[in-house]
């Protein structure tokens, strides 16, 4: 007969063997028809990869054009961004956001299966 005890607020306590057996009991229904499917696990972290650089990307361009900027062009991370903008045009912000946009992509989407 396996070993139980109550602990003080009436939980059951049980012994290693019946926890064993809980554990082999619900690895069998691992793939329940509530579970999602990889493929929707994949398309799931693609989609937050490409959200994750569209937002991104814009921080990323000004933060490296002010570490690039010898002669003080811009004066801060505002003056940055507004200069992009006006002489290059709002689409410049985001400049390079493929290859990070897909290096994040296969990130998530390999990390949720």
């Amino acid at each position: 007969m396996p070993f139980t005890t109550y602990c003080l607020e009436g939980e059951q306590i049980k012994s290693p063997s019946i926890m064993k057996q809980d554990v082999a009991q619900d690895n069998t229904n691992s793939y329940s028809k509530n579970s999602t499917p990889p493929y929707m696990k994949a398309i799931s972290g693609s989609l937050g990869g490409i959200m994750e650089a569209s937002c991104l990307q814009p921080i990323d361009v000004i933060k490296t054009r002010l570490q690039l900027d010898r002669s003080g062009n811009y004066k801060g991370i505002l003056h940055c961004g507004a200069t992009i903008s006006r002489t290059e045009g709002v689409r410049a912000l985001w400049k390079g956001l493929t290859p990070f946009a897909t290096h994040l992509t296969l990130k998530y989407a390999l990390r949720m299966d």
